[in-house]
């Protein structure tokens, strides 16, 4: 009975603790065993809607091949939205009303492996609706 105990546990442990980074940060350690040298984390300069979606603007890292950008809601998990070799990128998926969470990452040039970082806290940024208008009325004398 023991036995089971233990493995239901270890089971568990897996499930809640492992898995999810797993997930996140990927299976593939090859690349770090290559290289200890991580490139610096990059960091958002600004996030901020506009009329084609979220705008994202981060420092360029000095040695980065390309960048991969995440975003999340509330405290779920990190979703990633594109790589690019720009330092700017707006995102069209965006939802105006939606409270985003913004981060990014430099990646390897063909993608398969992180080579940094990245700022676990974000930038976060919601985008406003136009204010809609109610009533009007006239307030001319004529």
């Amino acid at each position: 009975m023991k036995k089971r105990n233990l493995s239901i546990l270890l089971s568990v442990l897996f499930a809640v603790l492992i898995f999810p980074l797993l997930t996140f940060y990927g299976t593939d350690f090859s690349a770090y065993a290559k290289s200890s040298q991580y490139l610096s984390t990059p960091s958002l300069t600004s996030a901020y809607f506009n009329n084609d979606g979220a705008a994202l603007k981060w420092n360029s890292v000095k040695g980065a091949q390309k960048y991969r950008l995440y975003y999340r809601i509330g405290n779920s998990n990190w979703v990633k939205i594109a790589d690019t070799t720009s330092t700017s990128y707006t995102w069209q998926q965006a939802k105006l009303g939606t409270k985003y969470t913004f981060t990014v990452r430099c990646i390897t040039a063909d993608g398969k492996s992180y080579a940094s970082g990245f700022n676990a806290t974000g930038k976060t940024v919601t985008g406003l609706s136009a204010p809609k208008l109610q009533s009007a009325t006239n307030s001319a004398s004529g």
